[in-house]
């Protein structure tokens, strides 16, 4: 199947193209300070750049959904998938760029811009382009064939994007910004890697191991037939870890049985959280590192661990990680929380994360048991991804059916998901007896530790809602509350115990930009765990500055009296 593009499509391209090559740059005077800092004259203003590239519409659902049901119809080696994507985003987001997301954004809708564009405008790539994709950190396309000359001038078209990119980064003069940055984050012609392949898990993995090698100013793309050796080789060293693990600690808590493969355990998902969220400062000795891990198992599990086990368990997660599978979406969904006319419900589906991870262990170990052969084990890892989103659907479905028959509210336009995320924006003001039925329901119908919920209300008393644009920063706040509470209680309690329980948080806007916060408890916990969850609620709210009205705890077996009070 060839795709040719009509002449109209092409037109748009010719169009779009030119749109890019028009864009306006201009020169601040040197008396004005950058909104950045006090930067020299960059070329560009930062936002102008911002305005340039907010958005990336050239790619739209259609095409992504287009993209799905192809690979999902050809499973042979004559097409050629290229994977790009940003492998240092949480980097930029968090400790280079942390001031400004919108920027980050801008960075990787660039890149896409220059990548589409030159894939595009080559006479023999654009003709054999069977389907693209695009989500918020990844630009893919699937190419009709698989010869070495088809992939070379998809690698020119790459190394063009990425030099482009790195130029119009540096034109903004925020090069100071990156001298403190590490690895990848300070070369920006390393921050987009690609792979290729005749599937998009082994174009995906590729990619991934591009990261090991893609050194100072080197724009790597990376060939899945190159990298293969090495991952056959991983695969080998992981399920040698697991085996380990497996005979020391197999029996505790941390680890499951696989049933496709018999014998064989891997590691929990609460495990896998517990691991990966294990928190120790950024220059932490691996000694250290090892004692943090053993003080997390210890206390949220019971199980004791040697040092050496502890370091094990971190590869055996870390080395994991070639082989899982990116999710795919049909389009970036955006909440429109900052219109909501009245309350905002936000849920957060725990543990998916988690739960993706602890499929491909066994997914792994299942491929480990049957030859060991890593395109073997990408394969398996894409219906590893799929078992998990079954799951994660579930709990969608469970949180919109349950918004639906309390309140009516099944419209498109009442509930949105993103990811693990999830909204729900109501038609009218709810009271307190609307949010308490919606936590009881929803702890309810399932394990009550699955659901992280937080709602937005309106002050009863004085009308007042939370500003449009600080009402995210409020949501993460509680959410950020809520974590912590039970990361301390899983350390002094046992897991089982803690997993039993569903925090609900309620924010309301008070005066002088000061904030309310009411928590429930839903469950049963033994007085001493109820009393060390009042005691950090409190703390934790002091923290955040929070005014702390209430924490009231809610029976799961039975509606509690004042849930009928507003």
């Amino acid at each position: 199947m060839k795709m040719s593009l009509a002449p109209r499509t092409l037109s748009l391209v010719i169009l779009f193209a030119a749109g890019l090559a028009s864009q306006a740059t201009y020169a601040l005077p040197a008396s004005c300070p950058e909104a950045f800092g006090q930067l020299a004259r960059p070329i560009e203003t930062i936002a102008a750049y911002k305005a340039s590239h907010g958005t990336f519409r050239a790619i739209t659902k259609q095409d992504n959904q287009a993209f799905k049901r192809l690979l999902k119809m050809r499973g042979d080696n004559s097409l050629t998938v290229l994977d790009a994507e940003n492998a240092i985003l949480k980097e930029l987001n968090d400790h280079v760029f942390p001031e400004d997301k919108d920027l980050v954004t801008a960075f990787v809708n660039s890149f896409k811009d220059r990548l589409h564009t030159s894939v595009l405008a080559d006479p023999e790539l654009a003709p054999r382009i069977a389907a693209r994709y695009q989500d918020h950190k990844s630009l893919r396309f699937i190419f009709e064939g698989n010869d070495p000359a088809l992939q070379a001038r998809i690698a020119n078209a790459y190394e063009k994007a990425s030099r482009e990119f790195a130029e119009s980064f540096r034109a903004l003069g925020l090069d100071e910004k990156l001298r403190g940055a590490r690895g990848l984050a300070a070369h920006p012609e390393t921050w987009h890697l690609a792979g290729i392949s005749s599937s998009l898990e082994e174009a995906s993995a590729a990619s991934r191991f591009a990261r090991s090698f893609a050194g100072q100013n080197r724009i790597a793309l990376q060939r899945f037939e190159d990298a293969k050796p090495a991952l056959d080789t991983r695969l080998t060293h992981i399920e040698e870890l697991r085996a380990t693990l497996q005979a020391s600690l197999g029996s505790s808590r941390l680890f499951r049985p696989v049933a496709a493969a018999p014998g064989k355990s891997v590691l929990t998902k609460e495990a896998v959280d517990a691991i990966r969220k294990v928190n120790v400062p950024d220059d932490a000795t691996p000694e250290q590192l090892a004692a943090a891990v053993q003080r997390t198992l210890e206390g949220k599990f019971g199980v004791p661990v040697t040092a050496a086990q502890a370091s094990s368990l971190r590869r055996y997660l870390s080395e994991s990680d070639a082989f899982m599978a990116g999710l795919l979406v049909d389009e970036r969904v955006v909440v429109p929380i900052g219109a909501a006319q009245h309350d905002v419900i936000s849920v957060d589906f725990r543990g998916q994360n988690a739960r993706n991870i602890e499929e491909t262990l066994a997914a792994l170990a299942v491929t480990s048991s049957r030859g060991g052969d890593s395109r073997v084990a990408l394969a398996q890892s894409r219906f590893a991804e799929e078992r998990a989103t079954v799951k994660l659907d579930a709990l969608k479905d469970r949180f919109r059916e349950t918004v639906r028959e309390l309140f009516g509210d099944s419209t498109p336009a009442s509930t949105y998901f993103t990811g693990d995320d999830g909204s729900f924006l109501p038609s009218r003001t709810l009271t307190r007896t609307d949010h308490g039925l919606l936590a009881w329901f929803l702890q309810r119908n399932g394990e009550p530790s699955d659901m992280r919920l937080v709602r937005l209300a309106r002050n009863r008393f004085t009308g007042a809602t939370f500003a449009p644009e600080e009402r995210m920063t409020r949501i993460v706040a509680a959410e950020k509350i809520e974590k912590k509470l039970r990361d301390v209680l899983s350390e002094k309690f046992s897991e089982s115990a803690v997993s039993r329980l569903m925090f609900a948080s309620e924010l309301t806007p008070l005066e002088r930009g000061r904030a309310g916060l009411r928590v429930t408890i839903i469950g049963n916990p033994p007085p001493a765990l109820e009393a060390e969850a009042r005691a950090l609620i409190r703390k934790l709210a002091a923290e955040a500055k929070l005014d702390l009205h209430s924490i009231e705890l809610m029976a799961p077996d039975r509606r509690p009296m004042w849930i009928n009070t507003p």
